[in-house]
């Protein structure tokens, strides 16, 4: 079922956060590489024969990025969009290797510890039968930061959240325009303890070495 946007607020000094549709259709069965970012990626979507009368108008993005050294590496970095029609149903899924990153010297907001650079590579095609995915940026910014209390509201709706509830969990952010200032929070974010309930947040930068979960919440528009 879709939900009505939050409108546009300012949280926190100095930064714009805006929240788009909330598609929280996302099923993630499993969190790393090994096996994509998740195998049950969307709940409730539908055979092919039926995906196809189904408008997309959402896209919604997670992300598995490996951070080694301190520094957001390429290679082991996975990103996922899931293609969503008006009313937040699951249509198709498709998954883009990272080809470039870069560590930003310094993050827009003081909220956000760690901002990277990012340049996709192809997709995996798995959605071109519904959407041209290549209208998405082709470079866009990510960032790991405070779990903005929006979030903290919403939890309770995405399975992945640990048992422990959010306390162990940053937010996800993203520039998707570099000629805007506009940045979004956009979801969850922690390495596999945090996710596990074990531990976290990260409160300070560099973060810990290992893989990081960007699970997506709220969808943006496409293009």
């Amino acid at each position: 079922m879709r939900e009505t946007p939050t409108a546009m607020t300012k949280p926190l000094p100095g930064m714009l956060f805006l929240f788009l549709l909330a598609c929280n259709s996302a099923k993630r069965s499993d969190r790393g590489l090994d096996s994509g970012i998740g195998d049950q990626a969307i709940s409730g979507s539908m055979p092919d024969s039926e995906a196809a009368i189904f408008e997309p108008a959402w896209w919604r993005l997670s992300a598995a990025l490996r951070v080694v050294a301190g520094q957001l590496a390429a290679g082991g970095s996975e990103l996922e969009v899931a293609v969503l029609d008006r009313d937040g149903i699951g249509i198709c899924t498709e998954f883009f290797l990272v080809e470039s990153t870069n560590t930003e010297p310094t993050s827009p907001d003081p909220a956000i510890l760690v901002w990277w650079s990012i340049e996709r590579g192809e997709g995996s095609g798995e959605c071109a039968a519904y959407v041209d995915l290549s209208v998405l940026p082709r470079r866009f910014f990510l960032g790991v930061g405070e779990l903005h209390p929006e979030l903290v509201a919403v939890a309770g709706r995405l399975e992945e959240i640990p048992a422990s509830g959010t306390t162990t969990l940053n937010g996800a952010y993203a520039r998707l325009d570099s000629g805007v200032d506009d940045v979004w929070v956009y979801g969850f974010a922690g390495d596999e303890a945090a996710w596990d309930g074990r531990s976290g947040p990260a409160m300070v930068a560099p973060l810990a070495d290992g893989t990081w979960t960007l699970a997506g919440y709220y969808g943006f528009p496409l293009p």
